[in-house]
């Protein structure tokens, strides 16, 4: 890890994070405050939006939302911090005397932090937002927010394994940027047809179970995919480490 290069990568992404923050927050505190105007629609209305209830609608909106701007910015940062530089501008880093295995630890690093203070935020304005509504349960919403973002952080490691193993061929062109875009399509035909949400991550866990407290061991599923995105991180230095690179 370092410092000095973590504080680069702040300067160069800083701009991006905040502008997909700010169209998620946005996004999510408009469905928040639309679930007055829906809910007082007629149910054969509702079917229109692939859904019978506002539960329903809800249900299906609200995972995309959460998960479909985290995962630009993603596909962004991978690009910008492991794929680009590989490709192009990483010689003269490694030339001043970052080691390989330095660079791809700050860019994890820089990666996880961006998206932990993302959810973060996300938490604490969405729960604001829904105290108009009346008393709210934040340890119920801590607990979706923490499963949602362990759940994207195997995502995203997964697109940098990609980036870090093959850049920057075509195969890691297709995992940096096709496998967070498959994961979000098949989230969305998730909820509308059951069987595609065993394809991805995503769907692996149920996250209305989540929220209402009947999957019990909730914890067990988030630290099964904590331990899976740290043993693709070790894949991805494993492989960057043994790459030959013309540097």
């Amino acid at each position: 890890m370092s410092w000095p290069l973590f504080k680069y990568f702040l300067k160069k992404n800083w701009m991006i994070w905040v502008g997909v923050t700010a169209f998620c927050l946005f996004e999510l505190v408009a469905c928040v405050f639309l679930m007055d105007i829906v809910s007082d629609l007629p149910e054969e209305f509702l079917g229109g939006f692939g859904g019978e209830s506002i539960l329903e609608i809800m249900s299906i909106l609200l995972p995309m939302l959460m998960f479909m701007f985290p995962m630009i910015f993603i596909i962004f940062t991978i690009y910008r911090l492991v794929y680009r530089p590989i490709d192009s501008t990483l010689s003269p880093t490694l030339a001043a005397g970052v080691k390989r295995t330095t660079y791809l630890t700050t860019a994890a690093v820089f990666l996880v932090v961006s998206l932990f203070l993302m959810f973060s935020v996300v938490f604490t304005v969405i729960g604001a937002s829904m105290l108009y509504y009346g008393s709210f349960n934040w340890t119920v919403w801590l607990k979706v927010n923490f499963v949602a973002f362990v759940v994207l952080l195997s995502v995203a490691l997964t697109g940098f394994l990609f980036a870090a193993a093959f850049a920057p061929g075509n195969i890691g062109k297709l995992g940096m940027f096709g496998f967070p875009v498959f994961c979000l399509a098949v989230l969305i035909l998730a909820g509308y047809i059951d069987f595609f949400k065993w394809l991805t991550p995503f769907g692996w866990i149920d996250f209305t179970k989540v929220y209402d407290g009947s999957m019990t061991l909730w914890w067990l599923w988030a630290l099964l995919y904590l331990l899976g995105a740290g043993v693709i991180y070790v894949g991805s230095l494993f492989l960057f480490k043994r790459r030959q690179l013309s540097i």
